[in-house]
């Protein structure tokens, strides 16, 4: 029952007036009565309704000036439900109730009744409450009281903000891991201090190796000279620089020459503040012009790129062939001149007439009319067309008849042709046929 309002009865507050006005040294609460009614609490109550027994087993203490904390037990044989209790003083007044329609508590013949509160008063009044001679009390802990207390989680220690729970050496531990223990600052495998300037104390800094430069004039003297692993020695004699790689400077191989680059002594010949021109290194003068003629256009000096430009003419110039200034490309010429082979194809001549032929493969009987679309159309309608037809073989004596056609109508995009024949039905294999015509400008 969490936060649980505990009812204080008239004549109980009465007695807690007494102890506040200095009538009375204190309230001391003796009894715990038990019910298993469901009531009620109110501040009239001189007596604790459906009461069963009075528990005497009643220890507690004050925690702080606004905290009381009440143990009470009772380890008895008997069987029976708590809803209700009520807290009685030395003199029997009955000082405070508390009662709830559901069970608090339902005891069995092996068990044990136990009842713990931490009764809050509104006001600094706690330690004008006191108990019997019992001293069976769970108190929360607290700065003057021992006390239970419940362990705080790692995280709670990292946070540090938890008053009431406890800490462990072990996550006391975790967290000091996080820091410094002051006596490693400053010492040895310790860490570096720092000083009031923020910097680290030259003590506690390691020496310093400063490179020495020796200017000699020989082997003799560089290896007679006094020096540590870094240190140059600039041989005049030679002209070279050498630094000392590992001790003795006694030894001759410890001592390693620099390379530099080699330094340029002269540039195509010339010394001091050398400026060259093309003429100097071979080049091409950039006043050279690239000059252009015939078809070509373009050109100009050196000094920048140049783009030589030919000039193709297109069909239209090809046709007329008056253009003296352009050049003919063979796609451009096809252009002009527009031509496809095959069993039905066209081509075109240089004055614009157009030629183009074809076959009909299909067989045909007297009296058909059978329409030819030309390969590409002409400009115009075409001067002439010629036909040759091709008759299927006959039986008996004669092997062939006469047959003919003639065009019945044309256009620039095709013609018809008639078929006929003077003895009756007769049969064409096929129509070859020609056609001559003004061709596309």
């Amino acid at each position: 029952m969490p936060n649980a309002p505990l009812t204080l009865t008239d004549a109980g507050l009465a007695a807690l007036v007494d102890a506040q006005n200095g009538v009375i040294d204190s309230i001391t609460i003796t009894e715990v009565g038990l019910t298993n009614l469901g009531f009620v609490p109110s501040a009239d109550l001189t007596a604790l309704p459906g009461e069963m027994f009075r528990v005497d087993a009643v220890a507690g203490l004050a925690v702080d000036d606004r905290t009381i904390h009440l143990t009470v037990t009772e380890a008895g044989s008997g069987v029976y439900t708590v809803r209700g209790f009520g807290l009685y003083l030395d003199d029997g007044t009955l000082f405070a109730t508390y009662g709830q329609l559901s069970t608090i508590f339902a005891k069995g013949s092996a068990a044990a009744f136990v009842l713990a509160l931490d009764i809050q008063l509104c006001s600094g009044d706690a330690m004008l409450v006191s108990f019997g001679d019992t001293n069976f009390a769970y108190p929360p802990a607290s700065a003057t009281v021992a006390g239970v207390l419940e362990l705080a989680t790692q995280a709670e220690v990292d946070a540090g903000t938890d008053p009431a729970r406890a800490v462990t050496p072990a996550t006391l531990g975790d967290r000091l891991n996080d820091f410094l223990l002051k006596a490693t600052r400053g010492a040895a495998n310790g860490v570096a201090s720092l000083d009031a300037g923020g910097k680290v104390p030259s003590a506690q800094l390691p020496a310093l190796a400063l490179t020495d430069v020796f200017v000699v004039a020989s082997q003799a003297a560089m290896l007679a000279l006094t020096a540590d692993p870094g240190d140059w020695a600039v041989r005049t004699d030679e002209s070279k620089t050498y630094v000392l790689s590992a001790s003795p400077a006694t030894t001759l191989g410890n001592w390693v020459e620099i390379l530099f680059p080699v330094a340029v002594s002269s540039v195509n010949g010339q010394t001091g503040d050398v400026v060259l021109d093309p003429a100097d290194i071979g080049a091409v003068p950039a006043a050279r012009q690239v000059a252009t003629s015939g078809l070509a256009t373009g050109g100009g000096t050196l000094a920048a790129d140049r783009t030589i430009d030919v000039a193709k003419a297109t069909p239209a110039q090809i046709r007329a062939g008056t253009n003296d200034a352009t050049a003919i490309t063979p796609a451009q010429l096809l252009a002009a001149y527009p031509a496809s082979a095959g069993g039905s194809g066209y081509a075109t001549w240089a004055d614009g007439l157009m030629i183009q032929w074809g076959r009909y493969p299909n067989s045909m009987n007297e009296g058909d009319t059978v329409p030819i679309t030309f390969p590409i159309a002409f400009e115009a309608e075409p001067y002439v067309i010629l036909l040759t037809p091709s008759v299927e073989p006959g039986t008996g004596s004669l092997d062939f008849f006469d047959v003919w056609v003639q065009t019945k109508a044309r256009s620039p995009t095709g013609f018809e042709f008639f078929v006929q024949g003077p003895n009756g039905i007769r049969t064409l294999r096929a129509v070859d046929w020609v056609a001559i015509g003004p061709g596309a400008p």
